[in-house]
C-alpha cells in the first residue's frame, strides 16, 4: 500500500514538495476530504521522505532558490539528477523523441512521412472541398481502420522553429501533469486532446496541418483551470503566458480573415487546433475538479 502523508488544507506545501523532488522522491499530490495528500510512488523512499517531512514540520527546510538549482546543473551530480527526472516522465520523453525523429525523417522524405501521418489519406485530399466532403473523407479513413490518423498529425512539424517551440512548452508544462497525475493519465489526456484539436482543425481548414500546438494549448488551459479551482496548490502556469498564447492564436485568426499584413509568418497556423485544444484542456480540468468535489462529498457523507 502506498505511503500517504496527510496535511491540513491551510498548510503551504510548496517548499516540502520542492525538497521531495530535489531528493528524487517521486510522489503524487491530491486534495481529498478537506485535506492535502502527498502519496509516494515508491514506498522504498519512505525513509528519506519521513526525514524531510519531519524537518519541514520543524521549519528546518529553507526554500530552494531557482538560482542555486540552475547553478547546480553544471556539476555531474545534477546531470545524474536530470537523468532521474527524465526517467519519471517517460510519456513526455517519448512524445519529444517521437516528434524529433519524425522531423528528421521528414527532412529525408517529407512526402512519405506526411502521407503516412496526416489525418486524411492522400487519396481523399483531392475530393476535400468543403466540410461535407471532409466528413465523408474522414468516415472513409475510419472505415479503412486507419485509426492512428486521428492522433498522428500532432507529431508532424514543418520547421525547426515550429518543433522547438512546441517541444519546449510540452516539456516545461506537460511534465507537471505526468509527474502529479501519473503517466497513464497523462497519456490518455494527450490522446484525447490530440484527437479533439486535430478534428477541429480538419473541419475548420482541411487536412493540410500538423503539430503538437493543439496539445500544448490544452496543457496550458488544463493547468490554468486547475489553479483557478484550487486543485493545483503550486502554480506552474502564469496567467500572463496564457494571455500571450491566446493573443498569438487570435493573431492567426485575424490573418486568415485578411486583416493582417503578416501573411507569411502565420499563414499556416492551425488556429482551430489552438482554440480546440485550449477549450478541451479547460473543459477537462473543470470536469476533473467537479468529479473530485462530488467524490469528496460522497466520502464525507459516509
Amino acid at each position: 500500500m502506498s505511503t500517504v502523508y496527510r496535511f491540513s488544507a491551510e498548510e503551504e506545501l510548496a517548499t516540502l514538495r520542492q525538497w521531495l523532488w530535489h531528493e528524487h522522491i517521486s510522489h503524487y499530490y491530491r486534495q481529498q476530504d478537506g485535506a492535502q495528500l502527498i502519496i509516494l510512488i515508491n514506498d522504498a523512499q519512505q525513509g528519506p521522505a519521513n526525514v524531510l517531512v519531519e524537518r519541514w514540520r520543524r521549519n528546518e527546510l529553507p526554500p530552494l532558490s531557482s538560482m542555486s538549482s540552475a547553478k547546480g546543473l553544471v556539476d555531474r551530480g545534477q546531470w545524474r539528477s536530470l537523468k532521474r527526472a527524465l526517467h519519471h516522465q517517460p510519456v513526455t520523453m517519448v512524445l519529444l523523441l517521437a516528434c524529433v525523429v519524425i522531423f528528421l525523417l521528414a527532412a529525408v522524405n517529407g512526402n512519405a512521412v506526411y502521407y503516412a501521418l496526416s489525418i486524411l489519406s492522400p487519396n481523399a485530399w483531392p475530393s476535400v472541398e468543403d466540410t461535407l466532403h471532409m466528413h465523408a473523407a474522414l468516415a472513409a479513413v475510419l472505415q479503412a481502420q486507419e485509426w492512428w490518423r486521428l492522433v498522428t498529425p500532432i507529431f508532424i512539424h514543418f520547421s525547426l522553429a515550429h518543433l522547438v517551440f512546441n517541444m519546449l512548452w510540452l516539456w516545461v508544462f506537460g511534465r507537471h501533469i505526468e509527474r502529479d497525475e501519473g503517466s497513464v493519465y497523462w497519456a490518455g489526456l494527450v490522446l484525447l486532446w490530440g484527437i479533439l484539436s486535430n478534428l477541429a482543425q480538419l473541419l475548420y481548414a482541411g487536412p493540410a496541418f500538423g503539430g503538437m500546438s493543439g496539445v500544448v494549448y490544452a496543457v496550458m488551459g488544463y493547468l490554468w483551470v486547475e489553479q483557478l479551482t484550487g486543485r493545483r496548490r503550486i502554480p506552474v502556469m502564469p496567467g500572463w503566458l496564457l494571455f500571450m498564447a491566446v493573443l498569438w492564436a487570435l493573431w492567426g485568426v485575424v490573418n486568415t480573415m485578411g486583416l493582417s499584413h503578416n501573411v507569411e509568418m502565420v499563414s499556416n497556423m492551425a488556429n482551430a487546433a489552438h482554440f480546440g485544444g485550449l477549450f478541451a484542456g479547460c473543459a477537462t480540468a473543470l470536469m476533473s475538479a467537479l468529479w473530485h468535489r462530488f467524490t469528496d462529498r460522497r466520502r464525507a457523507m459516509h
